[in-house]
């Protein structure tokens, strides 16, 4: 293992199975550095911990070593970190941290925030929210025992709560753009596409939450979005599928809302076991269920109306039991048109992107009965955007597609919303 330590003269380690070596611009060759180490050790690794002028050795079968480093730092090289560059919501909270080259013995730090809560500390490793939604800068100056001082500097986003007309088919990558995933006990494994069935048997995929295989013990997963309750939606509607394993072994469904990010939920919907099933208990194998064995329900969400960016949570409360489906998720807000086009599937008339399945250079065009502009997204299938255009019905445009294979489109207007797949030979 080889270590260059910064703000020194050059100072070069040399971790060997013979011994640790030194040296810096101000020798001529090597010298044995092991005073404190072993000897002779097979070195995994080494790393310099800057805040006390120490050299630390990872081995293998002799443990972690440390000894003073042979070069101390001659002046500090501020180095501020964060643990997230971006956040939705003001009220969620970035934790920096001081990652400077720098001897701690009577050092000092001076953090300043552009809009942050609190706007300066001298702490070193605080925590900070973000008044409002932008890019802010945070400056981390340190200061080392000499009065020498460094200054670095980074930036974050809080990008706001941008609430969506949620309509969710789960054809297209999972998690879905607008949604994310989140669990206790079960990491965010719980919900995922699964291709055993789509509701009432129209479609090919569906999300599920899948207790057969994975026991959370009374843990729960989530699968989340935000979403925009104009002043006239007043209904929430999904289909579910599930058959209660039996005996101690029973699930349940909750549905929340939240109005603060998530510091606060409203539980909007709770059934488990025979109450949230759909058809007979099953423990054979995975519940995988026919076209009549899905229910739609409807949720009253007029208290919520007007609520731009609430949290609409979909929770599986898991006890080792059955696997739970959901599909066709949709927030009724200004009249939208909801479908899914695909191969094989039927097309929708409001709107239409042709020909598809298409060739790798082929030109797409949209067709609408709506004299309206469109927002066109395309993404590969890892979910990650490729392309973002403004078309009008008739328009033709060149796809930017990267290589033959299945990209997912979203296309939206005022009136409009569809997500479906592109096949690209």
């Amino acid at each position: 293992s080889i270590l260059l330590t910064g703000a020194t003269n050059g100072g070069l380690y040399a971790a060997t199975d013979k011994g640790v070596f030194f040296r810096d611009h101000g020798m001529t060759d090597w010298e044995s550095y092991s005073d404190g180490l072993p000897a002779y050790a097979n070195t995994n690794i080494i790393k310099p911990f800057y805040r006390d002028g120490e050299l630390r050795m990872a081995s293998y079968g002799k443990g972690v070593w440390q000894a003073p480093m042979r070069s101390l730092p001659q002046y500090p090289i501020a180095q501020a970190m964060v643990d997230r560059l971006s956040a939705i919501c003001g009220i969620d909270t970035f934790h920096f941290e001081d990652h400077s080259i720098l001897l701690h013995d009577g050092a000092s730090w001076s953090w300043t925030f552009e809009g942050g809560i609190p706007a300066s500390t001298s702490e070193r490793n605080p925590s900070v929210t973000f008044s409002g939604e932008g890019v802010f800068s945070a400056v981390l100056q340190v200061t080392d025992a000499l009065g020498q001082t460094s200054r670095d500097s980074m930036q974050v986003r809080v990008a706001g709560v941008e609430g969506t007309a949620i309509a969710e088919e789960f054809e297209g990558a999972f998690p879905p753009l607008e949604w994310t995933t989140q669990g206790l006990n079960s990491g965010t494994g719980i919900w995922n596409k699964t291709s055993l069935a789509g509701g009432y048997g129209t479609s090919a995929n569906s999300a599920g939450a899948d207790n057969f295989n994975i026991d959370l013990q009374g843990g729960f997963g989530d699968l989340r979005a935000f979403v925009n309750l104009q002043e006239n939606a007043t209904e929430l509607k999904f289909d579910v599928a599930y058959s209660p394993y039996g005996g101690i072994y029973s699930d349940s469904l909750e549905v929340l809302i939240s109005t603060d990010c998530g510091v606060t939920f409203t539980s909007l919907y709770f059934k488990g076991g025979v109450e949230l099933s759909t058809a007979p208990p099953y423990s054979a194998a995975i519940f995988d269920p026919s076209g009549e064995q899905w229910r739609t329900e409807l949720l009253d969400m007029t208290p919520w109306a007007g609520q731009d960016g609430a949290m609409l949570v979909f929770r599986n409360h898991g006890s080792w039991g059955q696997m739970l489906y959901l599909d066709n998720i949709n927030v009724d807000g200004t009249p939208v048109v909801i479908g899914w086009q695909g191969p094989g599937k039927p097309v929708m008339q409001s709107a239409v992107l042709y020909p598809n399945p298409l060739l790798l250079n082929e030109r797409l065009t949209l067709q609408s009965v709506n004299d309206e502009s469109f927002r066109f997204s395309l993404f590969d299938a890892a979910g990650r955007q490729l392309q973002y255009l403004q078309v009008e019905s008739g328009d033709s445009f060149t796809p930017a597609f990267k290589a033959p294979g299945l990209y997912m489109y979203r296309l939206e207007s005022e009136t409009y919303m569809r997500t479906g797949v592109l096949v690209v030979h």
